[in-house]
């Protein structure tokens, strides 16, 4: 479902009267309401997990994709081919034999970068910095390919044919927590009990198909270890 949609079916479930919302840019008080709560809970559920497969993406799969650059240590995302980025999960260079190398990702302050004291070759370390900035722990002797894995940011539905991210079959979980919202609005225990056994059933759906099978040694490395 699109944004307009999901709004229309939010409608139809709170067993609202007259016509739902033809336009998310409706003046209609009410429809503004419903149109509200559809935008918090696309928002509540993209915020609930970080690990999202939906939110995940990946740089530097394809030809021309993202590399490090000789003698260069800091990097924006748009450098490395990251759009809407919001937080980096797990990366590898290229080992120099055709095959991807993991190497470690770190989180850290940009006060503590100052205790960087790089070498010289592939990198076996990147941070992330907290103004988003990425460095790696060894200058590259040369172009280095490189492969990121990241989560991108919060997606907001502005317009009517905006779609969620995630996958089609779960957006009536959206619908069932803006039902939630107007539950507590209207003060309607039987609807939100309704809507909090719907919401929990489709949530455990998407978190089952949706979050990643994590095994011993793959979980992202978040630590404040200084290089």
């Amino acid at each position: 479902m699109d944004f307009i949609g999901l709004c229309q079916r939010t409608w139809k479930e709170c067993a609202l009267s007259g016509a739902g919302p033809s336009s998310v840019n409706s003046t209609n008080v009410m429809h503004q309401q419903v149109i509200g709560w559809v935008s918090s809970a696309w928002s509540f559920i993209q915020a609930s997990q970080p690990d999202w497969n939906f939110l995940s993406r990946i740089s530097g799969d394809q030809a021309g994709g993202a590399q490090l650059l000789a003698a260069q240590q800091v990097y924006t995302a748009a450098d490395l081919k990251m759009t809407s980025f919001s937080r980096l999960r797990k990366a590898w260079v290229d080992d120099g034999q055709g095959k991807w190398k993991s190497i470690t990702v770190l989180h850290e302050a940009p006060d503590e970068l100052r205790f960087l004291n790089p070498g010289d070759g592939r990198p076996s370390r990147i941070l992330q910095a907290e103004d988003n900035r990425l460095w790696v722990d060894n200058l590259p002797d040369k172009i280095i390919p490189i492969r990121l894995k990241f989560r991108r940011t919060a997606q907001v539905l502005t317009a009517n044919s905006d779609v969620p991210l995630m996958p089609a079959q779960y957006h009536l979980a959206i619908v069932w927590k803006a039902v939630e919202h107007y539950a507590l609005y209207d003060e309607d225990q039987g609807m939100l009990q309704r809507a909090t056994r719907e919401y929990a059933q489709a949530e455990r759906l998407l978190e089952f198909n949706e979050l990643p099978d994590w095994s011993f040694g793959t979980a992202e490395l978040v630590t404040h270890a200084r290089f």
